[in-house]
C-alpha cells in the first residue's frame, strides 16, 4: 500500500510540473480574439448610390467555379456585417482622457490593454506574456497572477491616459504593454537568477 501512494504521489508532481499556463494561455487567446475581431469589423456604412437605387449594388449572378467563389465572399461579407462595428471597439476598447475623465467611460481602463494597434504591437506583447506569464503564473498561482496582471495593465493605462492629460485629451491608450512590462519587472527583481 506505501508503494501504491508514493507513486501516486510522484505522478501527482509530474502532473504540477507538467500543468498548462491556464491564465496566460487564456489571456493570449482574448488578447488575440479581441485584435482578429476589431481586424474584421465592419467600417460605417457609408451613403452610395446603391442605397438609392433598388438592385444596383447587387452582383450578376455567376455560375460553375467562379459562382462558388463568390458566393462565399458574398456570405463572408454578410458575417463581417453582423460583427460589432469599429466604433464599438473604439468606444469600449480604446482608453483616452476624453472617454475616462469627460464620458464617464472607466471600463476602457481594463478593456484597452486587450485591444493592440496592429499585428507586431500584438506579437511582441503576446512574446513577453508567453515567456514571462508561464514562468510567473507558476511561482504566483492562477489567481495571484491574474490579479497582478490585469491589475497592473489597468494601472497602467490609468497613469498613461492621466499623463496625457488634458494637453492631448483624445489620443488613444490601448495595448498590454503595461501588463507585460510588469511581469519582466517583477521577475527581474524577485528571480533574478532565473
Amino acid at each position: 500500500m506505501v508503494g501504491l501512494a508514493q507513486r501516486l504521489r510522484s505522478r501527482w508532481k509530474v502532473l504540477l510540473i507538467r500543468r498548462p499556463a491556464l491564465a496566460t494561455t487564456g489571456l493570449i487567446g482574448a488578447n488575440v480574439t479581441v485584435w482578429g475581431l476589431y481586424s474584421l469589423a465592419p467600417e460605417p456604412r457609408r451613403q452610395g448610390l446603391g442605397a438609392w437605387v433598388p438592385g444596383w449594388a447587387k452582383p450578376s449572378p455567376v455560375t460553375g467555379p467562379a459562382g462558388a467563389e463568390a458566393e462565399l465572399r458574398e456570405r463572408c461579407a454578410r458575417l463581417r456585417q453582423r460583427l460589432p462595428g469599429t466604433a464599438f471597439w473604439e468606444r469600449h476598447f480604446c482608453a483616452s482622457y476624453a472617454a475616462v475623465a469627460q464620458g464617464l467611460r472607466l471600463q476602457t481602463l481594463p478593456l484597452c490593454t486587450f485591444m493592440h494597434i496592429d499585428g507586431y504591437h500584438l506579437l511582441f506583447n503576446m512574446m513577453t506574456l508567453f515567456f514571462f506569464g508561464r514562468q510567473l503564473e507558476h511561482v504566483l498561482g492562477l489567481g495571484r497572477f491574474l490579479i497582478f496582471y490585469l491589475t497592473s495593465g489597468t494601472v497602467a493605462a490609468a497613469v498613461q491616459v492621466g499623463a496625457l492629460g488634458r494637453q492631448e485629451p483624445y489620443v488613444k491608450v490601448l495595448g498590454a504593454s503595461g501588463g507585460a512590462y510588469a511581469l519582466v519587472a517583477y521577475t527581474t527583481c524577485f528571480m533574478p537568477h532565473q
